[in-house]
């Protein structure tokens, strides 16, 4: 994972949660693992600290489940240490947004418009040939930006190679969920911003409002994030619109021939899974859709709705 360090301002004060980040990052730096010993070693040149305090400091990361112990050696879920690093001020991910006075485009690495110096601000999709103001940034490697000073500093990723095509699986993604949510009721494309539902649908008992989501088997994907803030803007519009908020995410399984999977999950499940998470931005797996699902719907072939909906 390319990492970026940016001249942002500080984020993340607390030193204990700081020295936690730091010492699970140091193992994520170590892709086959670390035994205890050469952790406690790295930790004890790194930090001034007792051994017992660094050994509240490793157990800590366990419990938050940003570290896992597998055998004599401890791994890091690099889902899980991104989630935790983010919540807490240390890793910040680049968001393409428009200036609201100029029209320019730019990352929210600056926290001003680079042409016109506007703090006013809206998010922007990457799709289309949209071009992206970026700041020059000092490239470091892990052990470089460990071994530094810069405990406080918040780490900055370039969005990364991929994010139009995850972009454009979000657009299709939505696309698909009217044509099937179509075979049991009226869907329709909404806009999918300041809280507006991505598709609304009219079925025989109920109007939602569906923030629709795209996840695939891939080896590396096989989770998707859900902005807090956008759920519970989507939640506020709803109630005052009189929808049902729900989440609608599409499953894509590449050559299987019953074709994709798509899951209705109602609104308490999705806030039982933010409330278990501190972060802003909570990944949910693949493999958890279909215990948290109230109906599963698939294209083409239509199947019995559960009560209620």
């Amino acid at each position: 994972m390319k990492i970026l360090l940016d001249d942002l301002p500080l984020d993340a004060s607390d030193k204990r949660r700081a020295k936690i980040f730091l010492i699970a990052y140091h193992v994520y730096d170590n892709i086959d693992g670390l035994t205890y010993e050469k952790l406690l070693y790295w930790a004890t040149k790194r930090f001034s600290n007792t051994q017992p305090r660094l050994n509240e400091y490793i157990a800590e990361a366990v419990k938050i489940d940003i570290m896992s112990k597998i055998g004599n050696k401890y791994y890091v879920t690099p889902e899980n240490l991104e989630d935790w690093g983010e919540a807490h001020g240390f890793i910040e991910i680049r968001e393409p947004v428009k200036c609201l006075g100029c029209g320019y485009e730019y990352f929210t690495s600056l926290s001003k418009c680079p042409k016109c110096r506007s703090v006013e601000r809206e998010a922007v999709s990457t799709d289309g040939d949209s071009t992206l103001y970026t700041q020059p940034a000092k490239t470091r490697t892990r052990n470089e930006i460990i071994q530094g000073e810069d405990v406080n500093q918040p780490i900055h990723k370039n969005i990364p190679k991929d994010e139009k095509t995850r972009q454009k699986n979000g657009k299709t993604g939505e696309l698909n969920a009217v044509e099937v949510l179509n075979q049991y009721g009226e869907a329709s494309k909404g806009k999918g911003t300041y809280g507006e539902p991505d598709v609304y649908w009219i079925s025989k008992n109920h109007s939602y409002g569906c923030e629709v989501k795209s996840v695939g088997h891939g080896k590396k994907n096989k989770s998707f994030k859900l902005d807090r803030k956008s759920w519970e803007s989507l939640c506020g519009y709803c109630d005052h619109n009189d929808l049902v908020p729900v989440l609608f995410v599409e499953e894509r399984i590449n050559g299987s021939p019953m074709g994709d999977n798509y899951h209705l999950i109602l609104r308490h499940r999705v806030d039982e899974k933010l409330a278990d998470s501190d972060a802003d931005r909570v990944s949910l797996s693949v493999y958890e859709l279909s215990t948290l699902h109230y109906q599963a719907f698939s294209l083409g072939r239509k199947v019995e709705l559960r009560e209620g909906i």
